[in-house]
């Protein structure tokens, strides 16, 4: 399948000079050894976590050799603090020094292939694939002790649910991640979770259930940013508790391949009158209701999306102000399954049609890598196709 990958343009921050880096090795290592150099990298995973000390800055480096296997879930029993964080990255095999992708996958039936359950603050994950295998029922499993959990780079696949927000994670980040073949849930939330969680220019595919289930509580605020959602069976975006006071659904492409039976946003009242929720400059094709509310609310402020080929655009109610939207098909590079290409050709009613001037949509034009006046503002370089 060809996808189209995203890449955001960050802040840079000054990462701290790790007190410990601790190797990971499929085929070259042991966890008898240290771990503190490649060339006595552990071999697993799960024994660098069990060589890990809290409350120090710590590095795990995930070396590429092989895809490496568990019959047993991970429970990632660590925990960094903002002035001690922790990073577990994919790293090449030659040296671990250079970022590589790195797959850990579940050989047996299990609940979660990894389990946050008894900690995860402060913790970034980079460029790590987590493999369901059809044997783990999530990929991930968060929560309420997982405070600023961050995924970068990283995959959710082949598992019922990509991740799941077990009692309520409070701000995870997912940036530049892949949600996809999942039989459930690319985001499952089982309760009032996903407390200002942030989903950025990340790809929604091939999901047997709902995209992204975002929980709610009080004064919480969800942004959903430059992503691309196709071919998900269920709701694209679904609140299925009295959803959050705050929400941002901006720059976002929803396409299903002809006209769904669903929603692309599936959206209650909010907790109280106060909050704001703004949903614009999106993309919504082929689905039975793009947008779905519970009723007339004026925290909703709907305006400047491009709706084509839905049976119905909006419905629960009048929002404010919904005005400024486009009705005409946006001329995408390419539908075709397993080559879709969500760029803009020349010509579409999409190309600058935002306000300020910006593409609507999660992605410029064929001719434009991004940047300079294409799609989402934080992207860059978003034309590059996988």
């Amino acid at each position: 399948m060809q996808r189209i990958l995203l890449t955001i343009a960050l802040v840079v921050v000054a990462l701290p000079a790790w007190s410990a880096i601790f190797y990971v090795r499929p085929t070259n290592g042991s966890d008898a050894n240290a771990g503190t150099s490649f060339a006595t990298a552990k071999q697993t995973f799960a024994g660098a976590i069990s060589a890990f000390t809290a409350g120090t800055d710590t590095e795990i480096r995930l070396c590429a050799e092989a895809t490496e296997t568990t019959a047993t879930e991970i429970n990632i029993g660590l925990s960094g603090t903002t002035a001690a964080p922790v990073r577990i990255r994919g790293m090449d095999s030659t040296d671990g020094t250079t970022p590589a992708s790195y797959t850990i996958q579940a050989s047996a039936a299990m609940t979660n292939l990894i389990d946050l359950e008894a900690a995860g603050d402060r913790i970034k994950f980079e460029n790590v694939v987590f493999d369901g295998n059809s044997n783990a029922t999530n990929a991930v499993n968060l929560t309420d002790g997982s405070i600023a959990c961050e995924f970068w780079k990283c995959e959710f696949k082949n598992a019922t649910n990509g991740v799941n927000n077990d009692t309520g994670a409070s701000g995870p980040i997912f940036t530049n991640c892949s949600f996809f073949d999942l039989t459930g849930d690319g985001v499952n939330a089982v309760s009032a979770g996903d407390v200002n969680a942030q989903f950025i220019a990340c790809d929604i595919y091939d999901i047997g259930g709902n995209g992204l289930e975002v929980g709610s509580s009080t004064s919480a605020t969800i942004l959903i940013t430059g992503c691309i959602f196709w071919d998900v069976t269920g709701d694209c975006v679904r609140a299925p508790f009295t959803a959050a006071d705050n929400s941002r659904i901006i720059f976002n492409t929803f396409f299903y391949d002809g006209v769904g039976t669903t929603n692309a946003i599936d959206w209650p009242s909010p907790n109280s009158d106060d909050g704001v929720h703004t949903w614009q400059f999106n993309i919504f094709v082929g689905f039975a209701t793009a947008i779905q509310t519970a009723g007339d609310d004026a925290a909703f402020r709907i305006s400047n999306n491009l709706f084509y080929n839905n049976t119905v655009d909006i419905a629960g109610g009048t929002h404010w102000p919904n005005e400024d939207n486009v009705t005409s098909d946006p001329l995408f590079v390419s539908t075709t399954e397993d080559s879709e290409d969500f760029r803009l050709q020349s010509g579409s009613p999409a190309f600058q049609a935002a306000v300020g001037g910006q593409n609507l949509g999660a992605l410029p034009t064929e001719t434009d890598s991004g940047g300079g006046g294409g799609g989402n503002p934080q992207l860059v370089n978003g034309g590059l196709v996988k």
